[in-house]
Parts: structure tokens; C-alpha cells; sequence
């Protein structure tokens, strides 16, 4: 398996047993031109799922950002899922928080914020997780504390 195919692998893993991705779903990615490799990922897994997706790339020369781009928030109007992939610069905390609370607040739309998301951590760390056996080990490790009443 390539990189890309690995990277696709995990952002489909992420958004199925994260998002409860489903093939009605009409998923928005943003990203910008560093981390555009994870966007076509994200992108790229939620086609080969059967969804319709948008990938929307930020405007360089634009950053750091303090407004939501006005082209921005038209295209996340009917879309069920918004990944958010793209450099974390912190002078655009602002923009991040008025962005992903506006679309919080709309209640409709399910969201996948990853500021400072590599390309690295799609192929062999966070990203790249078996959600299946994390499940299984969560749940025997529950069952093991619990009757426990001290744990150290």
C-alpha cells in the first residue's frame, strides 16, 4: 500500500467510526497548500465511499486568516460533514473558533477539526488507528476496573 493509500485508509477509518459516515453524507474538507496531501486524503476516502464531497483549498496569500472567507461559508450550506485539515497557525485561532462555532451552533453538521495535521500522522501515528481493536481493548479494560477501588 502506497502513502496515499494508507492516508486514504485512515481518514475513511476516522470519518466512519468518528463521523458515523454514511454514503448520503456531503462532506466539505478545507485544507490549504501544506497540508493538501491530508485533504485529498479526507477528499478522496469520502468518495471511494460513495459520498459527494467539496474540497476547498485557502487562499495563501489571504493568511493568517481572522474572518471566515465569504466563498468559505456559502459551500458549507447542505453539507452534513466538514473536516477541517490545514495548518495550525495561532494567529488564526480567531478564525478557527468563529468557524467551527458557527457551524457548531447550526446543529446539522458534524465536524473534524485538525489543525496541524501531517501527513505523518495519517500514515503511522493518531490518524492510522484499527478503531475495531481499540474498541475491544477499551471495553476488556473497563471490564478489569470494574470492581476495582484504588488504581495506582
Amino acid at each position: 500500500m502506497n502513502e496515499l493509500q494508507e492516508m486514504i485508509r485512515s481518514a475513511q477509518n476516522a470519518m466512519i467510526h468518528i463521523m458515523n459516515l454514511n454514503k448520503d453524507d456531503d462532506v466539505l474538507i478545507v485544507t490549504d497548500i501544506i497540508t493538501k496531501s491530508v485533504g485529498d486524503a479526507f477528499y478522496d476516502a469520502a468518495i471511494e465511499y460513495g459520498c459527494s464531497a467539496q474540497l476547498y483549498v485557502l487562499d495563501e496569500k489571504n493568511r493568517p486568516l481572522s474572518e471566515i472567507p465569504i466563498d468559505l461559508n456559502d459551500l458549507v450550506k447542505g453539507k452534513t460533514i466538514l473536516i477541517n485539515v490545514f495548518k495550525g497557525l495561532k494567529d488564526e485561532t480567531p478564525f478557527r473558533l468563529k468557524w467551527v462555532n458557527r457551524n457548531l451552533a447550526t446543529k446539522l453538521i458534524r465536524i473534524g477539526h485538525g489543525p496541524g495535521i501531517t501527513k505523518s500522522m495519517m500514515i503511522e501515528g493518531p490518524m492510522n488507528i484499527d478503531y475495531e481493536e481499540m474498541i475491544l481493548n477499551s471495553n476488556k479494560l473497563i471490564k478489569n476496573f470494574k470492581n476495582a477501588k484504588i488504581v495506582h
